[in-house]
């Protein structure tokens, strides 16, 4: 802020407040994350969700009477609880923390995944965009180069 000043004002009791700012010295940041609902069409990214849901909630559910299934399961015990998650049994797991803080918990993981996949997305696109300008680009000149060839030879 590079000044303030307090104002009359005409035919009111509050008074105009003037500030001065300078923009200039701001550092942008990294934006706001906006969550892209065409990911909900993508299979992929829908069942990389429920595998985080699931994640989370053998992290801090009380599962089979376990406080710390998630540590104490082995492998296969864990692969035999997320085969057997459904939404309506994952409604009624205990918790260890409370609900509101699982909430938490469980949307930041979510997209802390949903910001991820999407990195990857935007990146094998980009890649893949790179690419097709390289092909493109090569046809381009060899076209000019059998053109160039066919004036020469007439």
């Amino acid at each position: 802020m590079e000044s303030a000043d307090i104002l009359p004002s005409y035919c009111s009791d509050h008074c105009a407040i003037e500030l001065t700012l300078d923009f200039s010295k701001f550092k942008r940041g990294e934006g706001f994350w906006k969550f892209n609902k065409s990911l909900l069409c993508d299979s992929a990214y829908v069942k990389l969700v429920k595998e985080c849901i699931n994640k989370v909630v053998a992290q801090y559910g009380i599962i089979n009477g376990d406080d710390n299934f998630y540590v104490n399961a082995s492998t296969t015990q864990l692969e035999d609880f997320y085969q057997s998650c459904s939404p309506a049994s994952l409604q009624h797991v205990n918790l260890k923390i409370n609900p509101q803080v699982f909430l938490d918990v469980l949307l930041l993981e979510i997209r802390g995944t949903s910001i991820k996949y999407s990195s990857k997305i935007k990146r094998e696109r980009n890649l893949k965009e790179q690419e097709l300008m390289h092909d493109i680009e090569m046809l381009e000149s060899e076209v000019a180069a059998v053109s160039d060839n066919v004036r020469f030879d007439e």
